[in-house]
């Protein structure tokens, strides 16, 4: 049952990896939502350089994040380098009639499958697992939220209302 299961995993990264890279436009709008930011604008999304963002993005050891307009009022961004293992991937939108921005970290796939297999696996012996699981996700978690926030920041401070 393990070999299956982190098969599964496997494949389900792959393909991950696959939509990410071709800035599947479906990859990149659905998902569970693990981070969101709001700013308030009437502005529309094609006023955003997107170079401007990756500029936002970037911090002392990171590069910054790869930005691609899917739509007038959609940009989806994800790590351009991998430096470490993404939990997220991340989405600009604008819904029409609405006077907000939202910018959204959506959970990677094989990131919640991870941690379903390693239940299903371990069992009761998952509570040895569990802390160290537990810290790490919240780091690679932490990082990716404090970029994603850097772009929130940058869209509230250009385009925000005043």
């Amino acid at each position: 049952m393990a070999i299956l299961a982190f098969s599964m995993l496997g494949v389900v990264a792959a393909i991950e990896i696959v939509l990410s890279l071709r800035w599947n436009a479906a990859y990149y709008t659905t998902g569970v939502p693990v981070l969101v930011s709001g700013i308030e604008s009437t502005r529309p999304l094609d006023q955003i350089a997107l170079d401007d963002l990756a500029a936002s993005s970037r911090t002392a050891t990171g590069a910054p994040l790869a930005f691609r307009r899917l739509a007038p009022n959609v940009i989806a961004f994800r790590e351009s380098a991998y430096q470490y293992l993404p939990l997220m991937r991340g989405v600009i939108r604008r819904k029409e009639g609405q006077a907000q921005i939202s910018v959204e970290g959506l959970a990677n796939w094989y990131a919640l499958l991870f941690v379903v297999v390693l239940i299903a696996v371990l069992r009761r012996t998952i509570t040895v697992v569990l802390p160290y699981l537990g810290f790490g996700y919240a780091l690679l978690y932490f990082i990716q939220a404090v970029r994603y926030l850097r772009v929130a920041k940058f869209i509230r401070k250009t385009f925000g209302q005043q």
